[in-house]
């Protein structure tokens, strides 16, 4: 049943390009959930093809979970993070985040980069030709306890108590 349902989502992707990605992602989870060895070649394929695009990379996260290897599955959400944002779709990284978010809940000792805070900072020009800054920030699960003398896990460089500890 399971190479079956892998040649149907194979036949999709050759029927419906723009949902390519899609159907070619989903067969590596298939083959994960049913604990196929072949499911991590799948995966490799599908991030090599589909790179900037995070649906691609949040699939083989899940594939790579189910699989029992939560460390890949980390890198891979990590991935799908950067690629939201570069996208700058704000719905998308939206949503990716929220996956994101129940990973990081479900693995609480992963180690990965996206615990805390992430901003990012976008510029843009106004009607009038005024330069516009927009800081966006979100949340992926919850942050561990950050000594005040440690450097802020924001990125900014600074010691936690100076920069996002304080007050």
């Amino acid at each position: 049943m399971v190479d079956e349902a892998v040649r149907v989502a194979d036949a999709l992707v050759t029927l419906n390009s723009g949902f390519e990605s899609d159907f070619a992602c989903g067969a590596a989870t298939i083959l994960a959930r049913a604990g196929r060895k072949d499911s991590r070649a799948r995966i490799k394929v599908n991030v090599g093809r589909f790179a900037e695009n995070p649906w691609a990379w949040l699939e083989g996260g899940e594939a790579l979970a189910i699989v029992g290897d939560i460390e890949a599955a980390a890198v891979a959400y990590e991935k799908a993070v950067d690629a939201a944002e570069q996208r700058d779709d704000q719905t998308e990284v939206s949503d990716v985040h929220e996956h994101v978010s129940d990973f990081l809940a479900s693995h609480p000792d992963v180690p990965t980069t996206l615990r805390g805070p992430r901003t990012r900072v976008r510029l843009s020009r106004s009607p009038d030709g005024s330069v516009v800054v927009r800081a966006i920030t979100s949340l992926t699960g919850s942050m561990t306890r950050v000594p005040r003398n440690a450097t802020c896990p924001c990125g900014s460089g600074r010691k936690f108590k100076r920069c996002c500890g304080a007050g």
